[in-house]
């Protein structure tokens, strides 16, 4: 487990927002290490009627010019993500795609989608990821890992660090390449949220979703 509970609390909230906005499209995971979030958000997928597909390499993270990750780090192998997932989670909503997102997200067969989560760490993973974002709609989020504060200033100007460990920088670059016109903000944890500034639903702000975990905790 490298998430948090309040990252995916928050993730699953949003899902709940975009349900009761009738925005259609399935919920897109890139990258879940053991399934830990898999489970989780199956669960909040089958609440909502929606599918999950799972993108990772089940063999860890790909070679890189990165000076903190190395090959191979975070792997869970296809086997074991599956084992987690009809423990904790709701596997008949999940469907799974091995190999590295160069590979296999090019061969997705086009469909909405309402939420995409990334927590890929590298920056060429995000750009072979970030390939989905044409089949996201114009309302739904993007989640991304790998984030703190400083990356996003109150108005919601993302400020990528670049660097093969820089995500954020695919992300931008990828909006606007679509046309979005990108809105960014910290949430929890590593947490961060992008949305299309104009059509995109917002997000819980920090301070209550933490009041939300506290209260669900109690």
């Amino acid at each position: 487990m490298l998430t948090g509970i309040g990252e995916m609390l928050a993730i699953a909230v949003q899902m709940y927002r975009l349900t009761e906005e009738r925005v259609p499209g399935g919920v897109v995971e890139c990258g879940c290490y053991k399934g830990y979030s898999t489970s989780i958000l199956s669960i909040a997928c089958s609440l909502t009627g929606r599918t999950l597909d799972v993108f990772d390499s089940f063999q860890g993270l790909p070679s890189s010019s990165s000076q903190h990750y190395r090959p191979g780090q975070f792997a869970g192998s296809l086997a074991e993500v599956k084992e987690h997932v009809t423990a904790f989670g709701r596997p008949d909503v999940v469907r799974y795609h091995p190999g590295f997102f160069s590979e296999s997200v090019p061969k997705r067969q086009r469909a909405p989608i309402a939420i995409l989560w990334l927590d890929v760490d590298l920056e060429e993973s995000a750009r072979d990821a970030l390939k989905l974002l044409p089949d996201l709609d114009r309302r739904g989020t993007l989640f991304t890992h790998e984030c703190v504060p400083e990356f996003f200033d109150a108005d919601g100007h993302v400020s990528p660090r670049g660097g093969p460990d820089d995500v954020l920088a695919p992300i931008v670059e990828a909006f606007r390449g679509d046309g979005r016109d990108i809105h960014g903000m910290f949430l929890t944890g590593n947490l961060g949220a992008c949305r299309d500034r104009q059509a995109g639903l917002p997000v819980l702000p920090q301070p209550i979703l933490l009041r939300l975990l506290a209260l669900a905790l109690a």
